[in-house]
């Protein structure tokens, strides 16, 4: 929970830690630890069942109660997966480890964040964790954002920041239909020169870390851009 806990905490999740059984039982816990999600100020109670040694199932399970809406990334294995790509034209698979990866729930939590406007795309997101699978992709190092096309005849792997949601929904995005090129992002001098030539730019301005709705803006933006 240590490990989540910032993750939980920008989501609006604040995470505390109370040892008392006999407040436990109250909720209906009766076998310890557990995690209990409160809501709607406390009038509500869900406990969590799944496993409690996977923190990043755990975060999922929270923002998901936070917001049910906000389906998590289903994870698939073997078969699954090979039925899910094979049947179509785009897919995204992440690929992780949930014992042996330093930055994997931080890159999980970028792609939740990205899920519903992928699928709105028509690029479906799933989750993997299958290093043998991996390897056979060219995979090595996780974790990793590999896109299947041509139902499953290509797997392009991601080489950009895994940090940066925006940036995977535009390279997502790209793969299913290369001629939908991304938003070039200009810097500094880089701008200058370009309004400077130009006598019409328009300028897109946000942050990828303190915006709530610079991402949704984005794809719109993304939408109407070739137009």
């Amino acid at each position: 929970l240590e490990n989540i806990d910032d993750d939980a905490e920008t989501a609006g999740i604040p995470i505390v830690k109370l040892e008392d059984k006999e407040l436990a039982k109250t909720v209906g816990v009766f076998a310890l630890p557990a995690v209990v999600f409160f809501r709607n100020f406390g009038e509500e109670a869900v406990i969590y069942t799944g496993d409690l040694k996977r923190e990043e199932s755990i975060l999922e399970w929270l923002m998901v109660q936070k917001d049910p809406s906000n389906d998590a990334i289903e994870e698939l294995e073997g078969d699954e997966l090979r039925k899910s790509v094979g049947s179509s034209d785009a897919v995204a698979v992440f690929i992780y480890s949930h014992e042996e990866c330093e930055n994997c729930l931080e890159t999980l939590t970028e792609l939740e964040n990205i899920d519903d406007d992928a699928e709105t795309a028509g690029i479906p997101i799933v989750k993997l964790e299958d290093k043998e699978l991996a390897k056979t992709v060219g995979v090595f190092a996780l974790p990793a954002v590999v896109f299947f096309r041509n139902f499953g005849e290509e797997a392009v792997i991601y080489t950009g920041d895994l940090k940066r949601e925006e940036s995977i929904l535009e390279w997502l995005m790209v793969q299913k239909d290369p001629s939908n090129d991304a938003i070039e992002e200009l810097e500094g001098d880089e701008l200058r020169k370009s309004v400077g030539s130009s006598d019409a730019v328009a300028v897109f301005i946000y942050s990828h870390e303190e915006c709530e709705n610079c991402l949704e803006t984005l794809t719109e933006l993304e939408n109407i851009d070739d137009d």
